[in-house]
């Protein structure tokens, strides 16, 4: 699913790019979170709070035409940072290093965040099962991601009880209209939807040579 969504989120911003006159957009680097909680937990009917996150910087397949070449290429890369102690290097440095600096330090440390990632993605499951709140049921969620440090851009994609919301707060400067994105981010979800029903064996055929 999380790979499913990142080529879309890929997609899309070729498709706003493309749409502002930029021709051959290049592969952008982005800032994403990853879930460290098991999905066990999601299902429980009390909410586990906490962060239970960890991050990393991953490039995400803009540059590539072809739907289903991204998502294939979405997934080899995917699968090699989550194979990868990037991730749990980068959850300690954060959780036991950075988060116990003096104040100062800490956000010194957090604005260099902006050199080195375009957006952040935040793509963390919520509560798989609605809940309820004063008695009554939570029909959706949606989260609202903040701009860390100096980052421009940050989006999130939150899923709640089987409906799938994805927010976008950006600098003016970079992003006027957030909306433009989401409606981009739809089209692409819709078109990969056709390819992939369209080739399914194509599908298939790909993710077993990439494991081999």
């Amino acid at each position: 699913m999380n790979d499913v969504l990142s080529t879309c989120l890929a997609g899309s911003l070729r498709r706003y790019l493309s749409s502002e006159g930029m021709e051959n957009p290049a592969d952008i680097q982005i800032a994403v979170t990853i879930n460290t909680r098991s999905p066990k937990v999601l299902s429980r009917d009390n909410i586990p709070l906490e962060n239970h996150s960890a991050g990393l910087l991953y490039n995400l397949p803009v540059s590539m035409t072809d739907p289903l070449k991204r998502l294939l290429e979405t997934k080899r890369r995917m699968d090699n940072l989550k194979s990868s102690t990037d991730w749990r290097i980068f959850e300690f440095i954060y959780s036991q290093v950075v988060g116990r600096l003096p104040d100062v330090i800490g956000r010194f440390s957090s604005f260099s965040l902006n050199r080195h990632a375009s957006l952040i993605l935040s793509n963390v499951p919520g509560p798989l099962t609605p809940f309820e709140i004063g008695g009554k049921e939570v029909v959706t969620a949606i989260a609202w991601p903040p701009l860390v440090s100096d980052t421009s851009m940050s989006i999130t994609v939150f899923s709640y009880a089987g409906t799938l919301r994805m927010s976008v707060l950006s600098d003016k400067a970079v992003l006027a209209n957030p909306s433009k994105l989401t409606e981009k981010f739809i089209e692409e979800f819709e078109e990969m939807y056709e390819c992939v029903k369209n080739a399914p064996a194509l599908i298939t055929e790909d993710m077993a040579k990439s494991r081999k």
